[in-house]
C-alpha cells in the first residue's frame, strides 16, 4: 500500500495530468470514518520531525529528472526526494512505501530506485500527487488518502502509463 499526504484537490488548470472534475459529496459515514482514521494517522506521524525534514531533501538528478518533466510535462526542479532515516520512520509510520507532502517525497528505506521499472512507476505515483498538489487550495490540514479514491487512481494509470513508455523506448 501506497499511503500519502496530501491537500484536497480542486479541478486544475491547464493540461497537467489531474483530475477534471471536483470529487463527489463523500457519505458522512465514510467522512467520519476518514477523519477519525486521518487522526489517528497523525497521532502517528512525529509532525516536527515531518515539518524539520520538509524541503530539506535532495533534488531530482537531472537524468530522472528530465525524463519524468517531459512525459508531465511539469517542472520538478522544487522536488525534493527524502531517504533517510527520518523518511523511512514517516513512511513505515504512515504504512506506506512512500508517500508525499506537497513537493516533498518520502521514501520507505530503499524505496528511492529511479533505475528499475517499479522504481520509476513508484516514483511517477508520487510526481502524480506533486502534480495534483500543487494545483490544491492549501488547506490548513493534512490528511492520508484512500487508496481507492480518484487521486489514488489516477495517479496509478498515470504512473503505469508513464512507465509503460519509457519501457517501450
Amino acid at each position: 500500500m501506497t499511503g500519502r499526504i496530501r491537500r484536497p484537490a480542486t479541478t486544475p488548470a491547464g493540461a497537467l495530468p489531474v483530475p477534471s472534475r471536483v470529487r463527489p459529496a463523500v457519505h458522512p459515514l465514510l467522512r467520519l470514518q476518514r477523519q477519525i482514521g486521518n487522526q489517528s494517522v497523525q497521532r502517528l506521524l512525529d509532525p516536527d520531525e515531518l515539518d524539520r525534514a520538509r524541503g530539506t531533501g535532495a533534488a531530482l538528478d537531472d537524468a530522472v529528472r528530465a525524463p519524468m518533466e517531459a512525459a508531465f510535462g511539469a517542472d520538478f526542479g522544487a522536488v525534493r526526494v527524502h531517504t533517510g532515516g527520518a523518511a523511512d520512520r514517516l513512511s513505515r509510520a504512515l504504512g506506506a512505501h512512500a508517500f508525499t507532502t506537497g513537493r516533498d517525497i518520502f521514501f520507505r528505506a530503499g524505496g528511492y530506485e529511479p533505475d528499475t521499472t517499479a522504481g520509476r512507476r513508484l516514483l511517477a505515483h508520487e510526481l502524480t500527487h506533486v502534480v495534483q498538489q500543487s494545483a490544491a487550495v492549501a488547506a490548513g490540514e493534512l490528511s492520508v488518502s484512500d487508496p481507492d479514491d480518484e487521486f489514488e487512481r489516477e495517479a496509478d494509470q498515470v504512473a503505469d502509463r508513464i512507465v509503460s513508455r519509457a519501457d517501450d523506448q
